[in-house]
């Protein structure tokens, strides 16, 4: 959904990045790429991959929001803070099934 939204209304990134063709760029390629990621996620095609790839994603975009605009980490709406939970999912996901324990 983070792509869509981005891709139907980009005001958010152009305030981040501001207003260029680089800006563009970056906008509309990492809303792709979101979407391709929740495409994959979702198909169960080489999951495992596909939850390294999104862990990769979900750093990297943390990192770089970290650095540009670090208030993030107290938004109300934990745009960043929500990561955290999210990557122990993915690594949650990533642990072999260990049947008969609970």
């Amino acid at each position: 959904m983070s792509g869509c939204v981005s891709i139907y209304d980009p005001t958010l990134g152009y305030e981040l990045l501001g207003d260029s063709s680089l800006s563009s760029f970056i906008i509309y390629s990492a809303s792709l790429l979101d979407i391709a990621l929740g495409v994959w996620v979702l198909s169960a095609v080489k999951a495992t991959w596909a939850a390294w790839v999104q862990a990769a994603v979900i750093v990297s975009y943390t990192i770089l929001l970290t650095l540009i605009a670090p208030v993030y980490w107290l938004h109300p709406f934990g745009v960043l803070t929500k990561n955290i939970p999210i990557m122990v999912l993915i690594f949650y996901t990533l642990q072999p099934a260990k049947l008969g324990t609970c």
